[in-house]
């Protein structure tokens, strides 16, 4: 009785320590941290539209039309101090067909091409003159016979269904009514009837320069008298703002051309 009696002496005081010990530090699993919550990752950025790219949809010429190409380009920068287009390594060629498409069209586009070389026979071509544009480019002029011109109707035709749709209508082309309509059908105003074969040395150069070495230079046979040759391929490339093309994405060889007295395989 008497153990029992001081240890009801002694609760109050008990009670009292057991208070101020959890009035100073709390329930023990008061002081366990909460778990931090894990972070949700944040929604990926949509991806950015592809852009569409330019590309250009051109004629091979043979070696006898390059080397003029090249003979007038060596001629004009030991004359002038001008670098041309070849000199800088672009391709040299007669655009058929220029325009912007989506990127995932550029496939499908050179198997058209590859299988409109497969059925065309290469064609004599010919130089006309060299011109310098009203804006300063620098051309060696290419005639624009049946067989040219029926190239680029054909690569029109096949090409300008994959084109990206435009609306855009640049300042040189707004005065001239069958462009607009050009641009607005096919995407380029240079086709049919505005189809105007060339090659082109320089863009934007400089006109007294130009002019100095065409007045010395007008009737070099070598590149300013017609100088003959042949349309020998089709090639697909993308093209920079002047439209030159640094490395063409392929080129397709045409059939040989007709040997003369050959008759004409049927169609």
């Amino acid at each position: 009785m008497v153990r029992f009696s001081r240890l009801q002496a002694s609760m109050p005081a008990l009670g009292l320590v057991l208070g101020l010990f959890l009035g100073l530090f709390g329930p023990v699993w008061a002081q366990t941290p909460s778990p931090t919550p894990t972070p949700t990752s944040a929604p990926a950025a949509p991806e950015a539209a592809a852009r569409d790219v330019k590309l250009n949809v051109f004629a091979v010429l043979s070696p006898e039309i390059e080397a003029a190409a090249r003979a007038v380009s060596q001629d004009l920068q030991t004359q002038e101090g001008l670098s041309t287009y070849p000199q800088l390594g672009f391709q040299i060629h007669c655009t058929l067909y220029m325009t912007t498409y989506p990127p995932a069209a550029q496939e499908d586009l050179v198997a058209r091409i590859k299988e409109l070389a497969a059925t065309t026979r290469a064609f004599p071509a010919r130089t006309t003159r060299l011109q310098i544009t009203k804006d300063n480019w620098f051309f060696l002029d290419l005639e624009r016979d049946r067989n040219l011109q029926s190239l680029s109707d054909a690569v029109v035709g096949v090409a300008s269904p994959l084109r990206s749709p435009t609306s855009f209508i640049p300042d040189w082309a707004k005065d001239n009514p069958e462009k607009v309509e050009y641009l607005k059908q096919y995407g380029s105003p240079n086709v049919f009837a505005q189809f105007e074969p060339h090659l082109t040395l320089l863009a934007n150069a400089d006109r007294v320069a130009l002019t100095r070495f065409l007045e010395k230079n007008g009737q070099n046979p070598a590149y300013a008298l017609p100088i003959a040759g042949q349309v020998i391929a089709i090639g697909v490339g993308e093209a920079d703002r002047k439209g030159q093309i640094a490395t063409p994405t392929a080129i397709f060889p045409l059939l040989p051309a007709p040997v003369p007295g050959e008759t004409p395989a049927a169609p």
